[in-house]
């Protein structure tokens, strides 16, 4: 029972708040994970995608989390204004499809043959397939398409008969007893649940269907930490805001930009992903756990170095709750859903990204539209080096002053991250990157050909 209550702890998901107004009190609604007692549910890095305007908020929510239980679910606290309607699955592919579009990436440049570029002309080539996006932890860990998610409504009436324990434990769920002095506070305000269950999955990560809420307030809320209760687990939660009015910050906790625009070794081009935690991780420690991360801004038209992977669609941002796109297609005079973003000018995207305990961040924060509309994003590149035998002068010296480009990489992915600079070493060795670069007998000095001698390495 001391385990369990250990990570009962962790069970209140990172997922979201939702801020309705009840009387003339602004009133905080927490997601709350349940499942069977005794079992692990542990939060993993989950996303929230935002749509705001005026008074009207879409959040879509998808919560991971490892879990080796049977019996799973999410209880949603809502006011009894809410109608079933405003609550629903669905909207999965959307958020992976805006969550790539604003997600840090890695370009990949070729350099080209030093002995054939004019003056002016670029050393360099973006290789736009091979552009690499840091991937949000859902594919390949979703519930099988048969695995549907129920949602039931537990109503007022049924609260009347029955305490809220009672009937989560007719359907074999717990959630800590720690919690239940609050859901009798939420009993006397009229509050009702959603109760959204899953059968079984498979032991290990785990993503629930995309959770969707509809709903008016003049408030903006959302939860940045674990429901008031301290926790030194550290959890990552990515919040993407779709709006009209620019960027959205939050009001009292400070915003910077991520480290951004290096160059890095070739093999992060192949485990960015990894790299880029690494990276996150060290801008962290740095800042203390202080500040929210701004991964990108930029109106929706703007995506730089998106390449082949760029998928995001006018139906997507309606499927997120844009609710202002619904007049689009009647002022392009296309037919429905024929509209494409290149249509759209009241769009902007805003990408955040924190991790936090309960003892580093406040539980709910208010945000802001800033206005702002400048642009950002969170980008690197890597330099495939051009390792064939070099045919003039400025080749070999090309190929002379690779393991000084090298060194330079090393130093930048070192300090980035805060790994070994032996380990990264190794990496770039094992990679094509050696930092002792043969010369053969094209590559000599003028001088070495004319006497004869050994070329200089």
């Amino acid at each position: 029972m001391q385990m369990y209550k250990k990570n009962i702890i962790l069970l209140v998901a990172i997922c979201f708040v939702l801020s309705f107004t009840v009387g003339n009190d602004a009133f905080a609604l927490n997601v709350i994970y349940a499942g069977d007692p005794a079992k692990n549910i542990v939060p993993k890095e989950s996303a929230m995608i935002i749509s705001r305007d005026e008074n009207r908020t879409v959040i879509t929510v998808l919560p991971r989390y490892s879990y080796d239980g049977e019996h799973f679910g999410i209880l949603i606290p809502l006011p009894k204004l809410v109608s079933d309607t405003q609550i629903k699955i669905g909207g999965l592919s959307a958020a992976e499809n805006v969550l790539a579009y604003t997600s840090p990436r890695i370009a990949s440049y070729k350099d080209v043959n030093p002995c054939t570029v004019k003056e002016g002309e670029p050393r360099a080539v973006l290789q736009e397939k091979q552009i690499k996006f840091k991937r949000f932890g859902v594919n390949g860990d979703v519930l099988p398409d048969l695995a549907k998610a129920d949602v039931t409504i537990i109503d007022a009436e049924a609260l009347k008969d029955k305490a809220l324990a009672d009937i989560l434990k007719e359907k074999s769920l717990f959630i800590d007893k720690n919690y239940h002095s609050t859901t009798d506070a939420y009993k006397t305000r009229g509050i009702e649940y959603a109760l959204i269950t899953l059968p079984r999955g498979e032991d290990g990560y785990r993503s629930l269907p995309a959770v969707q809420v509809a709903y008016e307030s003049e408030n903006f809320t959302l939860p940045i930490g674990l429901s008031g209760h301290a926790s030194d687990v550290a959890q990552d939660l990515t919040l993407v805001f779709i709006t009209r009015d620019g960027m959205v910050i939050p009001k009292t906790l400070p915003v910077k930009k991520m480290v951004h625009d290096n160059i890095l070794p070739v093999f992060v081009a192949d485990n960015f992903t990894e790299s880029y935690d690494a990276i996150f991780k060290k801008s962290l420690l740095d800042d203390n756990f202080q500040s929210v991360f701004l991964e990108y801004a930029g109106d929706v038209k703007w995506c730089p170095q998106c390449g082949m992977t760029k998928k995001l669609s006018v139906d997507n941002l309606k499927q997120l709750g844009a609710w202002w796109l619904d007049s689009l297609s009647m002022r392009t005079g296309s037919k429905k859903g024929a509209a494409i973003l290149d249509d759209i000018d009241n769009v902007y995207l805003t990408r955040l990204h924190l991790r936090h305990t309960g003892k580093t961040i406040l539980n709910s924060v208010d945000f802001t539209h800033s206005k702002d509309k400048n642009r950002f994003v969170t980008s690197y590149k890597v330099h495939k080096p051009f390792l064939d035998t070099p045919k003039c002068e400025l080749g070999r010296l090309y190929k002379a002053q690779l393991p000084t480009q090298y060194q330079s990489q090393l130093d930048s992915y070192v300090g980035l991250t805060g790994l070994a600079v032996k380990e990264i070493k190794d990496l770039m060795e094992e990679n094509g990157q050696s930092f002792t670069v043969p010369m053969d007998e094209s590559e000599k000095n003028w001088w070495e050909r004319m006497w004869g001698i050994g070329a200089q390495n």
